[in-house]
């Protein structure tokens, strides 16, 4: 008979951890009952665990496997091998995935008391098969253990560094699926640095009244960095709260996260990290800045959690999103932001914002529902609709704008200031019109930021206000 090849779960078999899977749906479902739940993880992590999977199980968990270490299990259990699930995740999690796959013979598992990894599981192996009895397939040092008496060893995707922590215990493993990508490279990537582009209006405030001093420079730079860390901890949060629906997306499913690219834990101890830098950051500039970036970080959490289900009411949030920077760019330098700018960037980036979902849903069926959102391919007209309305009422502000005491008081010339009317026509019904064409794919304002256009516009305008503030 062959000898048994026992394999691990988590970031083996599965892309990602089985724990996250479990609180990303009952944070999509039940959210309450997961801060509930996560009280109990003072009571042991096998209890913790236990209680849930329990909770999570009323709902559909869907599962995303390693297809290539799938394969290959099912040619070794064409072969007669017996294949056996070894896994520190609880039972019913087990149980689902043997259902699924259908080429275990038997499995290991947590059982609420014991936390089957580590020495633990090497225990069990050891007392069910005997040491050098078995083969082992795993991915992480916690498989160390169990790899050490195993006669056989594999590895998934290794990083160098932790092929050299077996190599340095004496374990040879072999890596017959390749070495893992740099999870620096990785974690990089679910920052998202190109998105920091759009922190760039925390900037707005000071430059639109004028005020170049260096204090005030230093502050905005200063609120910028906060922001820029904020945002990239809220990405990554966004990355493992998403992994289900980023999974059926044509796109997202690429995500280092979503793809098994990215240790889960590991980003979510870089995603505290950062939320934890950007607040203290915070904090050091004034207390208004402060409550502004923890209601920032606060509406992300609800837009996560809860409120990006919700149709039109996620439009709402990711434009005041956007709005609140321009207002933390003037509490964090102490620059005061008129109503007429607050009035115009909520109109501009509630364009933005429809124009974001009717990307989403161009490329839809009218009956297909939009993964992890409450939109069908059906609403590409309302949302091109609403969307172009708010692009070009946002002009009309700006229109009014040029009437108000205001202006005349802060410009030389504010008549030249009518010239930048036609150039943001220009701009929102140049994205619109690429957008219904399809050929605007994901975020709306990297494709700007990243077109020669773009940067032509905000070259004319911010020209065309040098000229009206400082000609003779």
């Amino acid at each position: 008979m062959k000898r048994p090849l026992c394999v691990d779960l988590d970031g083996t078999l599965l892309l990602g951890d089985s724990l996250w899977y479990a609180v990303a749906t009952l944070l999509h479902h039940a959210p309450f009952a997961f801060l509930r739940i996560a009280a109990t993880i003072f009571k042991g992590k096998a209890h913790f665990k236990a209680a849930l999977c329990q909770e999570a199980l009323k709902y559909d968990i869907v599962f995303s496997y390693n297809n290539d270490v799938l394969h290959w299990l099912q040619e070794e259990k064409k072969s007669g091998r017996p294949l056996y699930l070894v896994t520190g995740a609880d039972r019913r999690i087990a149980e689902i995935v043997t259902k699924q796959v259908a080429v275990f013979d038997g499995m290991m598992t947590s059982d609420g008391e014991t936390n089957l990894t580590s020495g633990n599981k090497a225990k069990a192996l050891a007392t069910k098969f005997g040491a050098s009895n078995y083969d082992y397939i795993g991915d992480s040092v916690k498989d160390m253990a169990a790899c050490r008496q195993a006669q056989k060893a594999y590895l998934v995707r290794p990083t160098r560094s932790l092929l050299n922590k077996y190599q340095a215990q004496g374990i040879e493993a072999e890596t017959p699926w390749g070495m893992a990508k740099s999870q620096l490279a990785q974690l990089i990537k679910t920052m998202r640095p190109h998105q920091w582009a759009k922190n760039l209006l925390l900037f707005v405030p000071f430059i639109l009244a004028h005020n170049f001093e260096t204090q005030v420079i230093f502050k905005a730079v200063f609120a910028f960095v906060a922001f820029c860390f904020l945002a990239s901890g809220v990405y990554i949060c966004n990355d493992l709260l998403d992994q289900e629906s980023d999974r059926r997306h044509p796109h997202k499913k690429d995500r280092p996260i979503a793809s098994g690219g990215l240790n889960p834990n590991l980003a979510f101890a870089a995603a505290i990290v950062l939320l934890a830098v950007s607040l203290f950051i915070g904090s050091l500039l004034n207390s208004i800045f402060f409550a502004t970036i923890v209601l920032y970080l606060l509406a992300n959490v609800a837009y996560s959690v809860a409120l990006k289900k919700a149709k039109l009411v996620d439009v709402l949030i990711l434009a005041g999103l956007f709005s609140l920077r321009i207002f933390a760019g003037g509490v964090a330098t102490e620059v005061p932001i008129s109503d007429w700018l607050i009035v115009f960037s909520i109109f501009f980036f509630l364009n933005l914002a429809f124009l974001k979902r009717f990307i989403e849903v161009n490329h839809m069926q009218a009956d297909e529902k939009m993964p992890g959102r409450d939109y069908y391919g059906s609403d590409r007209l309302f949302l091109f609709i609403a969307g172009v309305s708010s692009g070009y009422l946002s002009v009309l502000v700006f229109l009014l704008y040029l009437t108000s005491a205001h202006a005349k008081e802060l410009y030389k010339h504010p008549k030249l200031l009518i010239l930048i009317c036609p150039i943001l026509i220009y701009w929102v019904s140049r994205m619109w019109l690429y957008a219904h064409r399809g050929l605007i794919k994901g975020d709306p304002v990297i494709f700007a930021l990243k077109g020669k256009q773009g940067y032509l516009v905000g070259l004319l305008i911010m020209a065309i206000i040098f000229a009206a503030a400082w000609l003779p």
